[in-house]
């Protein structure tokens, strides 16, 4: 669930987020992408306590755990003492609770590439290393341009989709998508596809199977089997033979998405654009 947690959380960054005066030397992370960001410039040394979210990269897995953006443990959070804690989008409530310990908090904006390329920048003028940051800026815009250019570049055909994130096992039920207004359906479209539900007023819309049938994508792109589902592949693309007038599973265009497909704007960023623009296109390897 770490993926709807942070999308939940998601949004602008809000008035609370000022910057420190002093370069922290004690961070605690309350999100995954930011703690991979963290690493990403060399800072993991920095870094002394992450979510139980936080699995990348490795070194990530071994420090101790504060919980999460719902249900924080204070206690650990104290213990660590912490200069400041990292929080992504809208985490006003956490927050709150975090300043009442003490505990000074920087909120970052967490839902575009945009937002990735203005956190990477922030941090790196928080820790006076913004060389290191723009050359992390500039090679994730140089992975994601690459990924555009093998698209075709804008110039092609867009190709109908949609992006189931989670969905009941064994059924096409409580199904959560991708709609409009995040990073992931700007990486779909910049990966050569046509988000269908991004017209909808959520980004992240609970849809039915109707709804996939008045969407009618050429390629539905499943994450859930793997990070949400049994794993098995086989019995995924069964359950999806129930949505039969939908033309991607008619023409046999559904993709099961492997389970380690970075779906925040992190430092992975151009590897899962990469991902997407090869199951639009018929591998999801």
């Amino acid at each position: 669930m770490a993926l709807l947690a942070a999308a939940a959380c998601g949004g602008p960054t809000e008035p609370w987020s000022a910057e420190p005066a002093v370069q922290p030397d004690r961070v605690i992370s309350f999100a995954p992408h930011l703690t991979e960001v963290m690493f990403a410039l060399g800072l993991g040394d920095r870094v002394v306590g992450v979510t139980r979210f936080c699995d990348r990269p490795a070194e990530a897995a071994l420090l101790p755990r504060v919980g999460d953006a719902f249900s924080p443990e204070a206690e650990t959070v104290v213990a660590l003492a912490p200069d400041v804690a990292l929080l992504s989008g809208s985490m006003t409530g956490l927050g709150a609770q975090i300043r009442r310990l003490g505990i000074d908090t920087l909120g970052l904006p967490s839902e575009t590439i945009d937002d990735l390329h203005a956190t990477i920048e922030t941090l790196g003028r928080v820790f006076r290393i913004e060389e290191h940051a723009a050359a992390l800026s500039g090679r994730i815009r140089s992975d994601l341009e690459a990924v555009r250019a093998s698209a075709g570049g804008g110039d092609g055909e867009p190709v109908p989709c949609v992006l189931i994130l989670e969905r009941r096992p064994g059924r096409l039920q409580n199904m959560t998508a991708v709609g409009g207004n995040n990073v992931i359906d700007e990486l779909l479209t910049l990966a050569g596809g046509r988000n269908m539900l991004a017209d909808l007023p959520s980004p992240y819309p609970k849809v039915t199977l109707e709804d996939l049938v008045r969407a009618d994508p050429a390629v539905i792109l499943d994450f859930s089997v793997h990070a949400f589902g049994s794993g098995d592949e086989e019995a995924a693309r069964a359950t999806w033979a129930a949505a039969g007038p939908v033309r991607a599973v008619r023409d046999g265009h559904v993709m099961i998405m492997p389970p380690d497909l970075d779906m925040f704007p992190g430092p992975r960023i151009g590897d899962t654009a990469r991902v997407l623009g090869r199951a639009l296109h018929g591998d999801a390897r």
